[in-house]
């Protein structure tokens, strides 16, 4: 009896809002502690992720980097346009082939010329005439000396093929048989073979007669 006399006294003792007051300061308290809580629990948390990110930056190796960059090559690669092999021959070949199909010294720097403003030089040059007809390769053979020549179109692409033919045309017609040399004539009667420098003019005899 003698305690619960001494706790009814000290609450009669005590005014009401005095109890309010220690309610409020009970509530911040335990506000603070758990926002306190919160800020421990939030920094751990954070602090465990920077370490995870700053290890794997660690762990990347560089053989990675390497592999990537010799994959984009090998892409880059894999995507390159091949470019066709060139099909145009130098004067100077088509000179020496000139010679060795027989033609005569003095009509080789006339040939060459009727030759580049026939085909520019192209031995897989093709042209299509008005009638039809198409002329093929170096010297332009028309279709109509295929037979003559025993020559398929295939076999008149190859250059030493096509002269061959060309001579057999030459020894018939002349160098009016080829609109190259009709329309550039005077041209082709000075014309001289561009030699390499390390070409000796005197072995094919070529200047013009």
């Amino acid at each position: 009896m003698m305690i619960n006399d001494e706790v009814e006294l000290t609450q009669k003792s005590l005014p009401q809002w005095t109890w309010i007051l220690l309610g409020f300061a009970a509530a911040w308290i335990g506000f603070l502690s758990a926002v306190k809580v919160s800020e421990l629990l939030w920094s751990k948390e954070n602090k465990t992720q920077r370490t995870r990110i700053h290890s794997d930056k660690g762990t990347k190796k560089p053989a990675n980097k390497r592999a990537t960059v010799n994959l984009a090559a090998s892409d880059a690669k894999s995507f390159q346009v091949k470019k066709p092999k060139s099909s145009r021959i130098a004067e100077v070949k088509v000179a020496t082939l000139l010679a060795e199909a027989g033609f005569p010294d003095h009509t080789i720097p006339k040939m060459v010329c009727t030759a580049r403003f026939e085909s520019a030089f192209d031995t897989r040059a093709k042209n299509e005439n008005r009638n039809g007809s198409v002329d093929i390769g170096l010297f332009q053979i028309n279709e109509i000396w295929h037979e003559v020549c025993g020559m398929t179109k295939k076999q008149l692409l190859d250059p030493t093929n096509n002269i061959e033919c060309a001579k057999k045309v030459f020894d018939e017609s002349g160098y009016w048989a080829w609109y190259g040399y009709r329309k550039n004539q005077a041209t082709c009667r000075r014309y001289e073979v561009q030699m390499r420098p390390t070409e000796k003019r005197e072995k094919l005899n070529l200047a013009v007669r």
